[in-house]
């Protein structure tokens, strides 16, 4: 896929574009992987969120508008609780957003 914004979060890499499988170091396990147009988010397996690519706009959610090549850990928010991420219209969508969109997210009655 692309990697002209850093959405793949492989660090500054000459290739732009991988064809092949390619294993993100130095991060944990992930639960689910949402991608937009040049950003991707992640949920990992304790309730984190992480982030790269544009940020042109603030859509990674972490405070400026830097693009980010790695992935980076959202510490604004609350960590996520599996049991509210669901599939949506965007496969394994963690329904985070950081730029007033709709969230994919269904609130669970308490």
């Amino acid at each position: 896929g692309s990697n002209l914004r850093g959405q793949l979060g492989l660090g500054q890499i000459p290739k732009k574009y991988i064809d092949v499988p390619t294993q993100i170091p130095n991060i944990p396990e992930m639960f689910s992987v949402s991608c937009g147009y040049h950003h991707t988010t992640m949920l990992d397996y304790d309730g984190s969120v992480w982030a790269c690519g544009n940020n042109g706009f603030g859509q990674l959610g972490i405070g400026d508008h830097m693009n980010r090549s790695v992935l980076v850990q959202i510490m604004n928010i609350p960590k996520i609780p599996k049991a509210i991420t669901r599939r949506s219209t965007r496969p394994n969508a963690i329904g985070y957003c950081a730029n007033s969109q709709s969230p994919d997210i269904e609130k669970p009655n308490i």
